[in-house]
């Protein structure tokens, strides 16, 4: 074996590296500690404004939860959901855009949401097209079967929304629905 010499200057070079590879390590880590830590304080206080529809404040907190996480979709949907019961279905349709950007495995409720979105701002066609996704991934949704049959009604697609609702009626047990006759007239 060949002797190496290894010199005083090489170590502590070596050494320096390391340090400060690990330091930036932890400094990172702990720095990303203390992003999900103010993410968390911003999701629950979000969500007591929500609460206490406070939707101007539960916009301002999930607004923060976006500035820190831009690339996770809850924000934006948290906050799509506090544009639209403030009645700003543009606003609630852009938030809902971007999270589609992200991730396209959203649930029911998402569509729904974008669904009624389109609705109150009078386009339809884009309604309907969103409650069929929504009613793709949950048949058995009373709200959602109602929103894409009056989607149908209204896009006069008689015949569609006549089999939906006769799916609903045959696969929904009767004491469900029963006390909700009112919603089907």
């Amino acid at each position: 074996m060949k002797n190496i010499k290894i010199n005083k200057r090489t170590i502590i070079s070596a050494v320096i590296i390391v340090v400060l590879v690990l330091g930036g390590w932890f400094v990172y880590h702990s720095h990303e500690k203390k992003q999900i830590a103010l993410v968390k304080s911003y999701l629950e206080d979000g969500k007591e404004s929500f609460d206490n529809e406070d939707y101007d404040k539960s916009i301002a907190d999930f607004s923060k939860v976006i500035e820190i996480a831009p690339k996770e979709p809850v924000g934006y949907v948290l906050r799509a959901y506090s544009y639209f019961l403030k009645g700003e279905y543009d606003k609630a349709l852009e938030d809902t855009d971007t999270v589609l950007k992200f991730s396209k495995d959203n649930s029911a409720s998402f569509y729904a949401l974008r669904a009624d979105s389109y609705r109150y701002s009078q386009k339809f066609e884009e309604a309907t097209a969103e409650y069929a996704k929504a009613y793709a991934l949950d048949a058995n949704d009373k709200d959602i079967v109602n929103g894409y049959v009056g989607g149908l009604v209204v896009l006069d697609q008689n015949d569609k929304a006549y089999e939906v609702i006769r799916k609903y009626f045959d696969t929904t047990p009767k004491d469900e629905y029963w006390d909700d006759t009112e919603a089907w007239y």
